[in-house]
């Protein structure tokens, strides 16, 4: 059985949720009125922060009040009939990823075993799902359907028999009465949890004041967030244990279908003749059911209908012949459920004078769990044994048929999740034959959904997919680009920048063609963003706005529009041009011109590299013999990132020290005659840099860099003279030493360009090493000062992170200085003068023994002080230049517990402040210096293999046979340098 005290980031019998912001149980409705309503994308997502900070912390504490009290009843599980329990069983083994796994196996898992973390995300979900169901009851109780009836009596009623609580709803609102299947069925997954007196007695104050807080907005929306809230809470609480990611916000459904609508000039509305019909929808992913919503809001705005009387028509005919989605989990098939109905319902009750009657058309909800459509497959069709029968009865079985014969679909979109469940995409594989064939080839799980979605609509429907897989560069999509090329006009690809989780990078947005002549002269709209500064929500939808209006400036291939935060353009090649290979040269206007200058080197990195994988060859002795003998400077390990935000590589002198089980291990092969220094420099220069970047798979923040992407690379080689002239190249290794030395860095770019206008490319071989080793230098000097330095983000490196200017912002350890200050130049406390100490009176000195102290900012007139705290709570008070309180600060952790003055005699301070500062200064000086030393001898480094390449990065020719540089150069280095 699963011990009561499981919890996620904390221990005891309840969630330890109430330390956190906004998750107190004292929690008010703000009583503010709400702000102005803004423009553009935002007009229908205003959030006061309190009052999200507030919705939060009401959902919290719900799950908070629910979780305990379903894991005390777990054990109803074995009073259920075998069906019910077959089906919790099959859901547990999906959660678990174990199939051979009993219902007791489960249940009397020990802690932090997969079966326990599976039977904790279980739940976790029957806990949402009953939350769920009381935001929903008290959204209908504000509604009206329960009259004055308190929310704790409904969920009494609820927690002991449906027919009672459908009973007390008033008669005319049939709406709810006929249609509580959508959310509430009486045999599913979740239903067999009944909650207690005391749940119930907590919940009931929660949803109130929830309830208040959609009252005092914009109430539907402020529903539609609960909901959004509950179920990123519930993903945020099981992190740790699940990988399913969120689905998109609502305000960025929004935006969705406002850009896809008005750059593909579309409506949702179809007029036949005098009546108005809804054009059909499809999610292959419904998620929580935000783009499936949004619709529904659309046509509730009544665009383009003349009078009120339709939109009753239209939102009912929307509901049950518009909107259809599949949804892989059951579990978000209820999120997406309660959001329909709960946006539904309110649209409805205003459009009718007389309230909810019963409609002629009967309306049902499209949203089909995959099981049931793999059932409705063909008989020949073989499915998979992990899913158990499932019933096809009534509206469950006309949908799953819709579904599968669906051909007439105007738009399909979805928005994909970052992680996809391996059990799922076994399971998902075998329901269509496209599918199964693409599984064979290797095409990630999420990709299949292209041709599926494709296969929906009708001709000049739109499919518009969000999320964070590049698939137009990826390998392993190879076949899903043929689809898309043989049956699709790509219209756009959007990349958004790096935004903050769930909001997806990218949008590819593609229109189903039939006329190979339409398809193969079509060009891409390319746009590119940078992700804006600040994450807030107001932030991102201000910049995803700002991406929509600058799509409207370009309107035919040849135009470009560019600022400073987002750029679009039309790609260089037209679809005809492209093909399975990966797109590489729509990703930019500069891009074909650079990668076709850098692809005509014939020689490829595997052809004079051998590439292993560290966890593969570890155990090979020929490997470990090279790793464990001595090594000179010229010897080492090349190491290269399999998955990094950049591409950068590094240089192992020892071997396997800096090894690990995420990176490629170099080894030259016995014909190479180029040091490894020179490998090094040429794998870091930004020319090789962009050229891996256009070659590597997106995932997420970071790139995937294959072997198939390395192995590739084209590498510039040397060109070896037969003779050298030894007195002459001494001389010129020996100028080249001294310029180095002395930090002349423009005779070095001017002497080794024209050494590699004259064909000596050697002496620019050994130029480049040396070049390298003074780098290595430099790092290691600045190694020694890293302890100087505060740590203000995990990503921060003095070797090779921090710019030069950067060196001025980062903080220096106080305490650390006084390791490099000599004794001599130290006076104690107890006779510093630049030390103010305020004793109180009362205080008596030979009695106070230092408790606790405290770092404090002072109020108005008062200073930054330290106050020292006795064991009798008397205080005392330090007073100085900020600098000495960092170091007074530090020392007085080591005399606790001891007298004052033993403290004041045995902390020593520099004489002066300005001491102390004139060593931090002279740090960040030397620090600055040895790194824009570096800086420079890369940017001579990055110069040298322009010209390698064919590119001529110099504003002058260097002597007459050299050519100036065109303007296409200047572009291209300035496009690579800006990379």
């Amino acid at each position: 059985m699963l011990p009561l005290d499981t919890s996620v980031g904390g221990t005891g019998s309840r969630l330890d949720l109430g330390n956190q912001e906004g998750c107190g149980s004292e929690v008010v409705a703000s009583s503010d009125p709400p702000p102005p309503t803004l423009v553009g994308a935002q007009q229908f997502f205003r959030f006061c922060a309190m009052d999200r900070a507030e919705r939060d912390g009401l959902v919290r504490r719900g799950i908070e009040v629910v979780y305990p009290d379903v894991v005390s009843q777990l054990d109803a599980l074995h009073q259920l009939n075998p069906t019910r329990k077959q089906n919790i069983l099959l859901e547990l083994t999906r959660l678990s990823a174990n199939p051979s796994l009993t219902l007791n196996d489960f249940l009397s898992s020990e802690e932090n075993t997969p079966p326990a973390r599976a039977l904790l995300l279980f739940s976790y979900r029957v806990a949402s799902i009953t939350f769920l169901k009381g935001i929903l009851l008290e959204f209908w109780r504000k509604e009206g359907f329960f009259g004055n009836t308190l929310i704790s009596e409904i969920l009494a009623d609820v927690s002991l028999s449906m027919s009672r609580l459908l009973a007390k709803m008033n008669g005319d609102h049939n709406l709810v009465v006929d249609k509580y299947r959508w959310l509430l069925p009486t045999q599913d997954n979740y239903s067999w949890y009944v909650p207690s007196e005391d749940a119930v007695r907590e919940a009931a104050p929660l949803l109130n004041k929830l309830s208040d807080l959609a009252v005092a907005g914009e109430p539907l929306l402020e529903w539609l967030e609960d909901i959004d809230s509950l179920l990123s809470t519930y993903e945020e609480l099981t992190r740790p244990f699940s990988t399913v990611s969120g689905d998109a916000p609502q305000s960025y459904a929004r935006w969705f279908w406002r850009h896809l609508l008005e750059q593909c000039h579309g409506t949702l509305v179809r007029k036949l003749g005098p009546k108005f019909s809804p054009k059909v929808i499809f999610n292959p992913i419904a998620g929580a059911g935000s783009l499936l919503v949004e619709p529904l809001l659309l046509w509730q705005d009544g665009i383009g209908l003349p009078p009120q009387s339709e939109r009753e028509t239209l939102l009912r005919n929307g509901i049950s012949k518009g909107i259809f989605g599949c949804e892989t989990d059951l579990f978000r098939r209820a999120f997406t459920e309660a959001k329909i109905l709960c946006t539904a319902t309110p649209l409805l009750l205003r459009s009718s004078e007389k309230g909810l009657r019963r409609a002629e058309t009967p309306l049902a909800c499209n949203i089909i769990p995959y099981e049931p459509l793999a059932l409705a497959a063909t008989e020949n069709q073989t499915l998979s044994s992990s899913f158990s029968p499932f019933p096809l009865e009534g509206h469950l079985s006309q949908t799953a048929c819709l579904v599968r014969d669906l051909c007439k679909g105007d738009y399909v979109v979805a928005h994909f999740p970052d992680h996809y469940s391996p059990v799922m995409s076994d399971s998902l594989k075998n329901l269509f034959p496209d599918w199964l064939e693409l599984a064979k080839q290797g095409v990630p799980p999420l990709l299949w959904f292209y041709p599926f979605g494709l296969s929906k609509l009708r001709e000049g429907g739109l499919l518009a997919f969000a999320g964070n897989d590049y698939w137009p560069a990826s390998p392993e999509a190879a076949p899903v680009r043929k689809m898309i090329l043989e049956q699709a006009r790509v219209l756009q690809i959007i990349d958004c920048g790096t935004l903050s989780p769930p909001y997806p990078r990218y949008l590819f947005i593609m229109e189903k063609c039939s006329n190979p002549e339409k398809r193969a002269t079509h060009k891409i709209q390319m746009i590119r963003a940078k992700a804006p500064l600040s994450m807030t929500e107001e932030a991102i939808l201000a910049h995803l706005q700002s991406i929509s209006e600058a799509a409207k400036m370009v309107k035919v291939p040849g135009e470009t529009y560019s600022r400073e935060d987002v750029e679009t353009f039309f790609s260089a090649p037209s679809q005809g041009e492209l093909g399975e290979e990966p797109w590489s040269r729509i990703d930019d206007s500069g891009c074909q011109y650079i990668i076709q200058m850098i692809n005509r080197q014939r020689q490829t990195l595997g052809a004079l590299f051998d590439l292993r994988r560290y966890e593969e060859h570890k155990n090979d002795p020929k490997t470990l013999s090279l790793w464990n003998r001595p090594s000179t400077p010229k010897e080492g390990i090349l190491q290269l990132p399999l998955r990094a935000r950049k591409w950068s590589c590094r240089y192992s002198r020892s071997g396997e020290e800096n090894l690990s089980d995420v990176e490629w291990i170099l080894f030259k092969k016995p014909h190479v005659k180029e040091s490894l220094f020179y490998y090094y420099a040429l794998f870091n220069s930004r020319i090789l840099r962009f050229w891996i970047h256009q070659a590597s798979t997106a995932d997420g923040t970071n790139r995937i860099f294959g072997a198939k992407q390395i192995s590739a690379l084209p590498i510039r080689t040397i060109q070896w003279d037969e003779v050298r002239e030894n007195p002459v190249q001494a001389e010129k290794i020996a100028r080249i030493k001294n310029a180095i030395a002395q930090n002349d860095f423009d005779f070095l770019r001017a002497s080794l360009s024209l050494e590699i206008c004259c064909g000596r490319e050697e002496l620019v071989h050994d130029a480049i090493g040396l070049m390298v080793e003074e780098i290595f230098e430099l790092s290691e000097k600045l190694a020694r000062y890293r302890p100087f330095y505060a740590d203000t983000g995990a990503d921060q490196n003095l070797n090779e992170e921090i710019e030069p200017e950067g060196f001025s912002t980062v903080p220096i350890i106080a305490s650390a200085l006084m390791q490099v200050i000599p004794p001599e130049r130290c006076t104690p406390l107890l006779k510093h003068r630049e030390i103010y100490r305020d004793i109180p009176p009362s205080v008596d000195l030979q009695r106070f023994c230092l408790h606790q102290y405290r770092r404090e900012a002072g109020l108005k007139c008062e200073g930054e002080h330290i106050a020292l705290l006795s064991q009798q709570n008397q205080i005392i008070k330090l007073y100085g230049p900020s600098l000495l309180l960092d170091v007074i600060e530090n020392a007085l952790a080591s005399f606790i517990n001891h007298f004052f003055d033993e403290v004041i005699s045995a902390i020593y301070l520099p004489h002066s402040v300005s001491d102390l500062e004139m060593v931090r200064d002279e740090i960040r000086q030397h620090c600055h210096n040895l790194s824009i030393k570096k800086r420079q001898l890369w940017w001579v480094i990055d110069r040298l293999f322009y010209r390698f390449y064919g590119f001529q990065p110099d504003q002058a020719p260097l002597s007459e046979t050299d050519r100036s540089p065109t303007p296409a150069d200047v572009n291209a280095i300035a496009l690579m340098e800006g990379h």
